[in-house]
């Protein structure tokens, strides 16, 4: 393991992210995150952008937010917009309670845009309010949530 795999394995297990497991049977390394997925990278990374890369791969399987500018940046022009890249592949790493309220949320949506703003006030105040309550158990998991789309009867 050279300095670069080991400053790695210093920052996962450093923060609390996972734990080293080994090496596999091609001579990569293994790590178990703490939500439990596995990450196999390089045991002789050669360059600091491969453990950067690595870092950031953590992060997306953790679902935790890069710290990188360019991705601040972009974060905040996406969430002015209303788009969250991370929906991208919505379930790719993420841990399995995240992976659920989100769903839950865009079938939340997908109902509230079919219904009629009159004749289903009822019916849409109450799925409007479960929808509120999902967003906010997402935000507390530090999660970006979309805002829903503008039905086309409005």
């Amino acid at each position: 393991m050279n300095q670069l795999a080991s400053e790695l394995r210093e920052w996962i297990e450093g923060n609390g992210l996972g734990k080293f497991e080994g090496l596999t049977g091609g001579g990569h390394l293994r790590y178990k995150l703490r939500n439990g997925s596995c990450l196999t990278t390089s045991s002789t990374p050669s360059k600091y952008s491969a453990v950067a890369n690595a870092k950031n791969q953590v992060r997306r399987m953790l679902g935790m937010r890069s710290e990188s500018p360019r991705a601040a940046k972009y974060r905040h022009e996406s969430k002015i917009a209303g788009y969250d890249g991370r929906n991208g592949s919505p379930d790719y790493g993420m841990p399995p309670e995240v992976a659920r309220l989100r769903s839950a949320v865009e079938k939340l949506d997908n109902e509230i845009l079919r219904l009629h703003p009159r004749r289903d006030a009822k019916r849409l105040r109450v799925l409007a309010e479960r929808r509120i309550h999902l967003a906010d158990q997402l935000d507390r998991l530090g999660v970006i949530v979309p805002k829903p789309g503008i039905p086309a009867h409005a």
